[in-house]
């Protein structure tokens, strides 16, 4: 029953999410893209899944759960599947649009598949593929500061209804609020736990979230994302083994290839760069792309909270550890 009166809750803005149902498009709310995807397993039914070792693998036991074979490929160094063929309407593929590098080369890849995941959880601005057979999934949260936050997006269904429970999320966003104040470090280890938290647990996009991501800017998001990463280009270009010249995406991170991991002594200078992924360092993929891009890219922030002057001290920072 509703009720009336009581004290003001925060005040957020009814604004629109970036991603909504049309008349072209379904979109399904969730609380992670790992969510999303295993909800499109299930929803798909299909008997095998077919994913890259260059990805979080944490993804595969939820997957299994929902009893779908899952078989692994490697990438080559355009980071386009190899030896990937025969693929029946029982099987489904899982692509990766890498840090939003490859989306051109995903569309003209997966035009003869039948049954093909896009995922874009480092490519969140991207459209989607609508076309039958294609399921493109988001991840909000690394983007947007939110708690949790997946998308499915689909050429329009018939039935647009998630049979999935609804998550909660306020009581598990205290990283997001504390942050603010006190900036990311103090509240890390909350922030993980919240991501085990919902990857473990596969639900509905929490209300809570759907309010932040209907007040962001997506606009200031793009533009401030695009102009960090053409300042970074601009300094590190030089020494970065991908050639992003040509690259209009809107990013993630900045992937600098180097000869040499640098992340340890780019924590000395302040600069915190996620590791994707440590269990590639296993001796089972000893001289494999894979390992050679955990290793040896390291992935620069140049998210919506800085400008061009941090980022140009950034740089200068990183020069000093190359």
């Amino acid at each position: 029953m509703k009720t009336y009166g009581g004290y003001l809750p925060i005040e957020l803005n009814p604004g629109n999410e970036y991603y909504r149902s049309d008349e072209k498009q379904s979109v399904l709310a969730f609380n992670s893209c790992k969510a999303a995807i295993y909800y499109t397993v299930m929803l798909a039914g299909v008997k095998r899944i077919l994913i890259p070792y260059y990805i979080c693998s944490s993804m595969i036991a939820l997957i299994e759960k929902a009893g779908v074979k899952v078989e692994r490929y490697f990438i080559n160094q355009d980071f386009m599947p190899v030896d990937v063929e025969n693929l029946t309407d029982e099987d489904m593929l899982l692509i990766v649009n890498y840090f939003g590098m490859t989306h051109p080369d995903i569309v003209s890849y997966i035009k003869e598949i039948p049954r093909v995941i896009v995922d874009n959880s480092q490519a969140f601005f991207e459209p989607p593929v609508l076309r039958a057979g294609v399921y493109n999934v988001y991840s909000c949260k690394k983007f947007i500061g939110v708690p949790d936050g997946g998308y499915l997006i689909t050429a329009k269904a018939d039935n647009e209804e998630v049979k999935l429970e609804t998550d909660f999320s306020s009581e598990h966003m205290d990283f997001c609020i504390t942050s603010v104040e006190y900036g990311t470090a103090l509240s890390y280890a909350s922030k993980k736990q919240n991501d085990v938290r919902i990857a473990n647990n596969p639900r509905k996009m929490s209300v809570m979230t759907q309010k932040i991501l209907q007040n962001a800017d997506y606009e200031r998001i793009k533009q401030s994302r695009r102009s960090n990463f053409e300042v970074i280009d601009k300094m590190l270009g030089q020494y970065n083994q991908f050639d992003l010249r040509s690259c209009h995406f809107i990013p993630y991170y900045y992937p600098l290839f180097l000869d040499m991991p640098i992340q340890d002594r780019l924590v000395k200078k302040g600069v915190y760069s996620p590791v994707l992924w440590n269990e590639l360092f296993d001796n089972r993929y000893h001289g494999t792309i894979e390992q050679k891009y955990a290793s040896n890219i390291a992935f620069l922030p140049l998210d919506q909270r800085y400008n061009e002057d941090d980022m140009m001290d950034m740089c200068e920072r990183v020069k000093e550890c190359l």
